[in-house]
C-alpha cells in the first residue's frame, strides 16, 4: 500500500510514513487498495494498480509509474529493492495456493460453497 502511494503521489513521505510489519496500516492508508501488478519481461520491473476511495464513496483509479528493479539512476525509486521482495513474497503466496498450499491462517474460499442439501446434481458425461 505505502509503495502506491509514494509511486502515484498520493501521500508524502514522512518521518513514520512506514507502518512496522507487525502493525495495522495506519489510516492515512485506509483509501487506498491495490487491486493488481503487472510485472514486466523477465520480473524486472512492475506496474502497480490501485484505487483511492474519494470522499463521495467513488473510486479513484490509480497506476503507478513502472518501476524498473535494475534501474540505479538518481531518478530511480529508492524502495524498489524493498517493493520486489513484497512482490516476490506475494507471486510465492498466489503459486502456492493455486497449486492447494494450506497455511496455518485462515484463507477464504476461491469460490462461495453451497450445501448440496438442497440442490440437485445433475450428472455430466466425461469428456473425451
Amino acid at each position: 500500500m505505502p509503495h502506491l502511494c509514494l509511486l502515484t503521489e498520493q501521500l508524502i513521505e514522512m518521518p513514520d510514513f512506514w507502518p512496522d510489519v507487525a502493525e495495522k496500516l495506519p489510516t492515512r492508508f485506509e483509501p487506498f487498495t491495490v487491486t493488481g501488478f503487472s510485472m514486466g519481461k523477465g520480473q524486472g520491473g512492475v506496474t502497480l494498480v490501485g484505487q483511492r476511495t474519494l470522499m463521495g464513496n467513488k473510486g479513484l483509479n490509480l497506476t503507478s509509474p513502472y518501476v524498473s528493479f535494475a534501474d540505479e539512476s538518481d531518478a530511480a525509486y529508492p524502495y524498489a529493492p524493498l517493493l520486489e521482495s513484497k512482490l516476490a513474497a506475494a507471486l510465492a503466496e498466489v503459486e502456492a495456493a493455486l497449486r492447494g498450499k494450506c497455511t496455518e491462517y485462515r484463507q477464504l474460499d476461491l469460490f462461495d460453497t453451497y450445501s448440496t442439501d438442497s440442490v440437485s446434481l445433475v450428472p455430466t458425461l466425461p469428456q473425451a
